[in-house]
């Protein structure tokens, strides 16, 4: 009973005298170790080659590392990196796995930007939910080829031109209204826009606030998803035009004064009929006489060519220029 009474009783006085025979333990344990003499700035080194879980559990060495780990450095992977030494003409990234993060593309296309690439090609072999990121590229990157990676409207505050940029090529990428709208901000020199099989859902839907580069000069569109609705009426500078998708309310209305050289167009469906040519006849410019290359498949055929019983040709102007190329 008195055993039981003193280890009740005082328990509570001997425990600040315990805990301070342990801190005097654990501040002669940092002594005796030199390791934990070193500055912070080497400590958080070493704690760079543990991984985290090992760095947070160094806490228990010594006072002096409880915390640290908070502030070590990044990875030393990313330490060890060498930086470029010389400029390279293209950087080309293709991902086959799915254990590649956002992490991991950020750190390859920052290499790009620092290597100054003028190509930067980037694919991904499976759709992917990774992002990708415009500002951060290289000011001298003149031609951008995506597939399959998100196309990011973040980090364009206060973001350089990329002055130089002039090719953008996207394949089954997922790009807003937003996103285009400031990736066309951020190139005023593009000439050549060519989307294939992109997620495109309303971002060209006759908005007439998007501000179109000047000397834009190519616009491809094809098997897009979404109501792709090109309004590039206030881009005279256009000689080239393609499109192969679906013929739904006008799907594109081009310069009435564009001199253009090369035009493709292809619909999913048949656009036969009297309202259609019309509505056709509304999109194309006034003057075609300048086509060098004509491509017109076989469904949109009926309406660019239609001929009246007795053989005489019944299209409206712009229709008669593309059958006087013939």
């Amino acid at each position: 009973m008195a055993l039981h009474s003193e280890t009740g009783g005082g328990g509570g006085a001997k425990r600040p005298r315990s805990d301070a025979q342990g801190e005097q333990r654990e501040a002669a344990a940092a002594e005796a170790s030199p390791i934990s003499a070193l500055p912070d700035e080497l400590r958080q080194r070493v704690l760079t080659l543990h991984p985290l879980k090992d760095a947070i559990r160094t806490g228990a060495l010594a006072p002096g590392w409880r915390g640290l780990w908070r502030t070590r450095w990044a990875h030393r992977s990313a330490v060890e990196e060498p930086r470029p030494r010389r400029r390279l003409h293209r950087f080309s990234l293709t991902v086959d796995t799915c254990k590649f993060t956002s992490s991991h593309l950020r750190r390859f296309l920052g290499y790009a930007a620092e290597c100054r690439a003028e190509d930067l090609r980037v694919e991904m072999w499976t759709a992917s939910k990774l992002k990708f990121h415009l500002p951060r590229s290289s000011p001298l990157l003149a031609r951008l080829s995506l597939r399959r990676i998100g196309f990011a409207s973040m980090y364009y505050r206060g973001a350089q031109p990329l002055r130089a940029l002039e090719v953008v090529v996207l394949h089954s990428v997922s790009i807003t209204q937003a996103a285009v709208k400031k990736m066309l901000a951020l190139c005023p020199g593009l000439r050549t826009l060519n989307l294939r099989a992109c997620d495109a859902d309303s971002f060209f839907y006759w908005d007439r606030s998007v501000v179109w580069p000047p000397n834009l000069r190519s616009v491809t569109v094809a098997e897009c998803d979404g109501m792709a609705t090109l309004n590039l009426v206030r881009v005279p500078s256009l000689r080239s035009f393609r499109y192969s998708d679906s013929f739904l309310d006008a799907p594109f209305s081009l310069p009435r004064d564009a001199a253009l050289a090369d035009l493709y167009i292809c619909f999913e469906e048949s656009v036969a009929g009297d309202y259609n040519t019309r509505r056709l006849n509304n999109t194309l410019p006034n003057d075609l006489s300048d086509l060098n290359v004509l491509t017109i498949c076989s469904n949109a055929l009926p309406v660019a060519f239609s001929l009246s019983d007795d053989g005489a040709t019944c299209q409206l102007p712009k229709q008669r220029s593309l059958h006087s190329l013939r």
